[in-house]
């Protein structure tokens, strides 16, 4: 009987993890299988989905496709636990200001984004004391590109009444590295919040279990102005900051892409 199964905290990695994590998921899948057949359930998802956090987020007719007779029930409880995880990561940011915890923060983009089958970009826009006004999805792509709109991001802001904001977007490949676009959308959406005073705070790129973030890398210019701004690309590309920009050369086109 896998009801009184006792849980530990997980071993690193290895052999002890993927047992708790096979032990856990099979309690829990128990009321839909049987305990007879729970087990089973639990090592297969396991294996096609690679860990618990896969297997929570995995899309419901895979789960569904891969039990078979169990996978109906079954894909509607992963996703409903899914789901529970990843409001009580939400409730936790927003009762606090964003800032004040990264891990949390960390957590609650692994839990929404690492198992993503697509690229997207989110915007997390935040009031003058950094609490979270709205979290919202402003593009979906395919696998590796995703389109971003730096002037709709710029004047939802302000419709929003918001002093600052966090960019997100994930690389389903599972590395977080930024892209040359990824770097090129970041310094566009920067420039165009730097003229109505709204901080851009970080960029985070969510991975397959880890993040990567521009302001703890110093990849987030701070400058004040549009014209610093400009002095501060000029530094990181190298190009010297003696130079000044020939009016309409400085401007930001429309729209800009994520890639992985």
């Amino acid at each position: 009987m896998v009801g009184h199964t006792a849980l530990r905290a997980p071993a690193g990695t290895g052999p002890d993890r993927a047992l708790d994590e096979q032990a856990l998921l099979a309690r829990l899948l128990s009321p839909a299988t049987g305990e007879d057949r729970a087990g089973d359930c639990a090592s297969s998802l396991l294996d096609r989905f690679g860990s618990l956090a896969g297997t929570l987020a995995a899309p419901g007719p895979e789960v569904q496709r891969l039990l078979a007779d169990d996978g109906s029930p079954c894909a509607l409880q992963l996703r409903d636990l899914h789901d529970l995880v990843v409001s009580v990561l939400r409730q936790r940011l927003c009762d606090r200001p964003i800032l004040s915890s990264r891990a949390g923060l960390k957590s609650y983009l692994l839990a929404v984004l690492a198992h993503e089958a697509r690229e997207q970009l989110r915007v997390l826009y935040l009031d003058h004391r950094n609490g979270l006004i709205l979290e919202e999805i402003t593009g979906v792509g395919t696998r590796n590109h995703a389109p971003v709109y730096p002037r709709e991001i710029v004047r939802r802001a302000l419709d929003l009444g918001a002093s600052a904001l966090i960019l997100v977007h994930n690389h389903p490949s599972g590395d977080p590295r930024p892209s040359a676009a990824d770097l090129s959308m970041t310094d566009q959406v920067v420039a165009g919040c730097a003229v109505f005073q709204i901080e851009v705070h970080d960029h985070v790129i969510v991975g397959r279990g880890k993040t990567f973030s521009f302001e703890a890398q110093g990849l987030m210019p701070r400058g004040e102005t549009r014209f610093e701004h400009s002095l501060w690309l000029r530094k990181r590309r190298g190009v010297g900051a003696g130079r000044v920009t020939p009016r309409g050369e400085d401007r930001q086109p429309a729209t800009a892409s994520l890639h992985e």
